[in-house]
């Protein structure tokens, strides 16, 4: 795995398993993680990463400052980690900016396809409407990266698959055991044959999801993601939509809890 893919998979974990403990009492400490481990994206941004990587540190010193509240005066071990949390940052901060203040210049990429275990490896390929992943198995696991304007079908039930910065990509697959994953994506199209359990789009603009008859007991998780549809069958190869919501209106009701209601607005 390379060392992009490494930082990109520690940030989809890191930020679900954020949003899966809300209710810990170091959900602050979890999300000055989550929040923060983007600055190490900077090799994707130019021609001023430093600049992009103070802003990470910025967001990321929201949640610190709150960690140094909840545990003021109880615990001070974590004060000294989060003066090592943000130290890190500043030194990756100095670094770039002074040996890479215009960004870093990445090779041209060739696409690859190859199978590593039980792991797919799917990247960089454009304008391929004939991708197929054949011969698969239940304990694989498939990794599509940065493939954009193409057909992906993948036939046989494998473990899950991962779909990361990826663009104008149709995919149709037959069963996924675990789930599927939608990150850093825009203007997807994904059907399934028979059985998915969960769907995951995180920071996605444009996710449209084909359901089969078999799957309408798939849960969707999604975060951070816009224009999101379900499409669900009926009739003869017909499908009628239903619009994921994008906003959220929230009250306190008797000082006791939050009633969340769909904003009705939001939809696109």
């Amino acid at each position: 795995m390379s060392e992009t893919r490494f930082i990109s998979t520690i940030y989809v974990h890191s930020s679900f398993y954020t949003s899966n403990n809300s209710k810990s009492r170091l959900f602050n400490n979890l999300s000055t993680i989550s929040e923060g481990i983007p600055a190490f994206n900077w090799i994707f941004v130019s021609p001023t990463p430093a600049s992009y990587i103070k802003h990470m540190i910025d967001v990321s010193q929201f949640y610190t400052n709150r960690v140094l509240t909840d545990f003021k005066d109880k615990d001070s071990i974590h004060a000294d980690w989060v003066k090592q949390w943000i130290k890190i940052l500043n030194e990756l901060y100095i670094y770039v900016k002074k040996y890479y203040r215009i960004g870093l210049t990445l090779p041209l990429h060739s696409p690859k396809l190859v199978v590593e275990s039980n792991k797919w490896i799917v990247e960089y390929y454009s304008n391929r409407s004939d991708l197929k992943l054949n011969e698969t198995n239940i304990i694989d696991t498939i990794y599509v990266y940065k493939c954009s304007n193409s057909t992906l079908t993948v036939h046989g039930k494998v473990n899950s698959i991962t779909f990361d910065q990826c663009k104008n990509l149709a995919i149709k697959f037959t069963s996924v055991l675990s789930s599927i994953e939608f990150v850093n994506c825009c203007q997807i199209k994904a059907q399934v044959i028979e059985y998915v359990p969960t769907i995951k789009i995180e920071k996605t603009d444009g996710c449209h999801i084909y359901l089969s008859n078999l799957s309408f007991n798939t849960k969707f998780i999604t975060s951070k993601s816009s224009e999101m549809t379900i499409n669900v069958p009926f009739g003869d190869g017909e499908y009628k939509k239903y619009q994921i919501p994008e906003q959220f209106k929230i009250c306190l009701q008797d000082r006791k809890q939050l009633i969340i209601l769909p904003n009705e607005l939001s939809a696109f």
